[in-house]
């Protein structure tokens, strides 16, 4: 899987960072952007940019968030970044810097209704696909996938943005755990409570793929 859509944010969630968005000091997105000689940074992201004062309110989110671990396998994140795309405003083609970590996540704060094009756009398998998600759902990418956020034409999109290191820094590890994990969920009703066969307890199913997720984690301990 290229990419994951899971929600973050309940209405309560997304009321309160609203709120301390009331008072929040948007500053000119291009603070984040490394520019290059050759280029014009104006003509390549057009946002503001701000973070909220208080972060546990977004953190609430992340770490309540299943899905989301379960794909990353997240063993840190950078301090999530707020922006704000009015009407003309957009980000032109590119790469998250490979420093901020292996998985780069939009989090959307407007409902779709609310506001015309602001398209986060990703190329996945060599071709485009364009995301518009309800307020509160994100979707979470490979740091490395190529990306643009299309020209608001009315309105303004309002977003989380952060950027996330895994524990399991292989793909093709991170891909096996992400396998035994979903397995092991598969069969946990079926699991004992308690057992007291040490035999029985290891070829338990739920048990038996469990450990194969930890021992693939334990490597990068």
């Amino acid at each position: 899987m290229n990419y994951l859509i899971s929600k973050f944010f309940d209405e309560d969630q997304l009321e309160r960072i609203k709120i301390d968005l009331l008072n929040a000091e948007w500053r000119d997105g291009l603070e984040s952007y490394t520019p290059h000689p050759w280029c014009d940074g104006h003509s390549i992201k057009n946002n503001l940019q701000t973070h909220l004062s208080d972060t546990s309110i977004l953190y609430e989110g992340m770490d309540c968030n299943d899905a989301f671990l379960d794909f990353t396998l997240a063993k840190s994140t950078n301090e999530p970044l707020i922006t704000k795309t009015k009407a003309g405003g957009f980000y032109k083609c590119h790469y998250d810097f490979w420093k901020n970590g292996h998985f780069s996540t939009t989090i959307f704060l407007n409902d779709p209704n609310t506001y015309e094009g602001g398209e986060l756009c990703l190329l996945i398998r060599g071709k485009e696909e364009r995301f518009k998600l309800h307020a509160g759902w994100g979707i979470t990418y490979d740091t490395g996938t190529p990306h643009m956020v299309a020209e608001v034409k009315s309105g303004v999109r309002d977003a989380v943005v952060y950027w996330t290191c895994s524990s399991v820094p292989d793909e093709e590890d991170r891909n096996k755990v992400r396998y035994y994990t979903m397995m092991s969920k598969k069969h946990e009703m079926n699991s004992p409570c308690s057992c007291d066969n040490l035999i029985e307890f290891s070829e338990d199913l739920c048990t038996h793929f469990r450990e194969k997720a930890y021992k693939i984690r334990r490597k990068y301990i």
